[in-house]
Protein backbone atom coordinates (compact mmCIF):
# COMPACT_ATOMS: atom_id res chain seq x y z
CA UNK A 1 0.00 0.00 0.00
CA UNK A 2 1.28 3.41 -1.01
CA UNK A 3 0.76 6.51 1.34
CA UNK A 4 0.63 9.91 -0.16
CA UNK A 5 0.23 13.24 1.54
CA UNK A 6 -1.02 15.92 -0.14
CA UNK A 7 -1.79 19.96 0.38
CA UNK A 8 -4.52 21.59 -1.57
CA UNK A 9 -3.97 24.88 -1.51
CA UNK A 10 -6.89 27.46 -1.58
CA UNK A 11 -7.83 30.87 0.11
CA UNK A 12 -10.29 29.67 1.96
CA UNK A 13 -10.32 25.88 2.86
CA UNK A 14 -6.40 24.69 3.14
CA UNK A 15 -5.96 21.20 4.52
CA UNK A 16 -3.98 18.06 4.51
CA UNK A 17 -4.97 14.93 3.65
CA UNK A 18 -3.59 11.50 3.29
CA UNK A 19 -4.50 9.13 0.46
CA UNK A 20 -3.98 5.54 0.42
CA UNK A 21 -3.32 3.56 -2.98
CA UNK A 22 -3.89 -0.21 -2.21
CA UNK A 23 -6.01 -2.73 -3.36
CA UNK A 24 -8.95 -1.83 -0.39
CA UNK A 25 -8.97 1.80 -2.20
CA UNK A 26 -12.79 2.51 -2.86
CA UNK A 27 -13.40 4.52 -6.37
CA UNK A 28 -16.18 6.32 -7.67
CA UNK A 29 -18.79 4.61 -10.47
CA UNK A 30 -16.75 6.53 -13.33
CA UNK A 31 -13.46 5.18 -11.70
CA UNK A 32 -11.67 7.90 -10.51
CA UNK A 33 -10.53 7.78 -6.43
CA UNK A 34 -11.74 10.30 -4.44
CA UNK A 35 -10.78 12.33 -1.11
CA UNK A 36 -13.07 14.15 1.08
CA UNK A 37 -11.40 17.55 2.65
CA UNK A 38 -13.09 19.60 5.27
CA UNK A 39 -14.88 22.77 3.27
CA UNK A 40 -14.23 25.19 7.14
CA UNK A 41 -11.33 26.84 7.94
CA UNK A 42 -11.62 27.03 11.77
CA UNK A 43 -8.73 29.13 11.92
CA UNK A 44 -9.14 31.75 9.42
CA UNK A 45 -5.41 30.60 7.20
CA UNK A 46 -4.99 32.30 4.58
CA UNK A 47 -2.25 31.07 1.97
CA UNK A 48 -0.30 33.98 0.23
CA UNK A 49 0.38 32.74 -3.28
CA UNK A 50 1.62 36.33 -4.39
CA UNK A 51 5.32 36.49 -5.38
CA UNK A 52 7.90 38.29 -2.72
CA UNK A 53 9.58 41.46 -4.71
CA UNK A 54 12.79 39.85 -2.49
CA UNK A 55 12.48 35.86 -2.47
CA UNK A 56 14.31 34.31 -0.01
CA UNK A 57 17.07 31.64 -0.36
CA UNK A 58 15.45 28.78 -1.15
CA UNK A 59 11.90 30.17 -2.86
CA UNK A 60 11.90 28.95 -6.38
CA UNK A 61 12.41 30.87 -9.37
CA UNK A 62 9.71 34.28 -9.49
CA UNK A 63 8.43 34.26 -12.33
CA UNK A 64 9.86 38.16 -13.12
CA UNK A 65 13.38 35.91 -12.74
CA UNK A 66 12.13 33.22 -15.32
CA UNK A 67 11.81 36.21 -17.22
CA UNK A 68 14.74 38.27 -16.80
CA UNK A 69 16.66 35.11 -17.38
CA UNK A 70 15.21 33.59 -20.79
CA UNK A 71 16.07 37.28 -21.97
CA UNK A 72 19.65 37.45 -20.93
CA UNK A 73 20.13 34.03 -22.25
CA UNK A 74 18.19 35.33 -25.92
CA UNK A 75 20.90 37.80 -26.28
CA UNK A 76 23.81 36.08 -25.13
CA UNK A 77 26.04 36.25 -27.94
CA UNK A 78 27.65 32.51 -26.72
CA UNK A 79 24.27 31.43 -26.24
CA UNK A 80 21.86 32.47 -28.34
CA UNK A 81 18.70 31.14 -27.06
CA UNK A 82 15.61 31.16 -29.52
CA UNK A 83 12.33 32.63 -28.10
CA UNK A 84 9.89 29.47 -27.29
CA UNK A 85 7.31 30.07 -29.63
CA UNK A 86 10.35 29.39 -32.94
CA UNK A 87 12.65 27.03 -31.33
CA UNK A 88 13.30 23.97 -33.39
CA UNK A 89 15.37 21.12 -33.27
CA UNK A 90 18.18 22.80 -34.78
CA UNK A 91 18.47 25.72 -32.80
CA UNK A 92 18.76 26.78 -29.21
CA UNK A 93 16.66 26.57 -26.64
CA UNK A 94 16.03 26.39 -22.99
CA UNK A 95 14.60 23.37 -21.24
CA UNK A 96 14.28 23.99 -18.13
CA UNK A 97 15.42 26.14 -15.28
CA UNK A 98 15.24 25.92 -11.70
CA UNK A 99 16.93 27.54 -8.59
CA UNK A 100 19.91 26.63 -7.91
CA UNK A 101 20.86 26.38 -4.08
CA UNK A 102 23.39 27.99 -2.02
CA UNK A 103 25.52 25.94 0.55
CA UNK A 104 23.74 25.35 3.42
CA UNK A 105 26.44 26.99 5.55
CA UNK A 106 25.55 30.66 4.07
CA UNK A 107 21.78 29.73 4.13
CA UNK A 108 22.48 29.10 7.64
CA UNK A 109 24.69 31.77 8.65
CA UNK A 110 21.69 34.21 6.66
CA UNK A 111 19.03 32.68 8.53
CA UNK A 112 20.22 32.15 12.32
CA UNK A 113 23.16 34.56 12.23
CA UNK A 114 21.62 37.59 10.28
CA UNK A 115 24.73 37.14 7.91
CA UNK A 116 24.79 38.53 4.19
CA UNK A 117 21.56 36.78 2.35
CA UNK A 118 22.75 34.24 -0.30
CA UNK A 119 22.61 34.90 -3.75
CA UNK A 120 20.26 33.62 -5.82
CA UNK A 121 21.48 31.54 -9.04
CA UNK A 122 20.08 29.56 -11.54
CA UNK A 123 20.53 26.27 -13.61
CA UNK A 124 19.85 25.76 -16.64
CA UNK A 125 19.47 23.35 -19.30
CA UNK A 126 19.90 24.16 -22.93
CA UNK A 127 18.99 22.13 -26.15
CA UNK A 128 21.82 23.25 -28.47
CA UNK A 129 20.81 21.94 -32.14
CA UNK A 130 22.43 25.01 -33.39
CA UNK A 131 26.30 23.36 -32.61
CA UNK A 132 27.43 20.00 -34.50
CA UNK A 133 27.12 17.71 -33.37
CA UNK A 134 23.98 18.45 -31.12
CA UNK A 135 24.39 18.72 -27.40
CA UNK A 136 22.84 19.54 -24.14
CA UNK A 137 24.35 21.95 -21.88
CA UNK A 138 23.82 22.81 -18.36
CA UNK A 139 24.28 26.52 -17.01
CA UNK A 140 24.66 28.40 -13.99
CA UNK A 141 23.32 32.17 -14.10
CA UNK A 142 23.86 34.46 -11.70
CA UNK A 143 22.95 36.66 -9.46
CA UNK A 144 18.98 36.61 -9.77
CA UNK A 145 16.89 38.54 -11.08
CA UNK A 146 19.51 40.66 -12.93
CA UNK A 147 21.67 38.01 -14.94
CA UNK A 148 24.78 39.17 -15.53
CA UNK A 149 27.01 35.85 -16.62
CA UNK A 150 25.65 32.55 -17.53
CA UNK A 151 28.67 29.81 -17.40
CA UNK A 152 28.80 25.75 -18.32
CA UNK A 153 28.04 23.97 -15.20
CA UNK A 154 31.52 22.26 -14.12
CA UNK A 155 30.65 19.10 -12.21
CA UNK A 156 33.75 16.51 -12.15
CA UNK A 157 30.82 13.68 -11.60
CA UNK A 158 29.05 14.38 -15.20
CA UNK A 159 30.35 15.23 -18.62
CA UNK A 160 28.59 18.70 -19.42
CA UNK A 161 28.05 19.35 -22.44
CA UNK A 162 26.71 15.30 -23.15
CA UNK A 163 25.57 14.16 -27.21
CA UNK A 164 21.90 14.98 -27.95
CA UNK A 165 19.96 12.33 -29.05
CA UNK A 166 16.64 12.88 -30.97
Amino acid sequence: MFITTFLLLSTWSPCWGVVLYGPDIHKTQDGNRSHVCGSANPNNNVIDLREPSRPGPLRDLTSKELRKLRTFMENDPNIRATHPAIARMNSSFIHSADILLPPKSEVLRFLDRGGPRPMRRARVLMFRGDKTPPVVEEYVCQPLPNVKSCQLLNLTSQRNPIEFSY
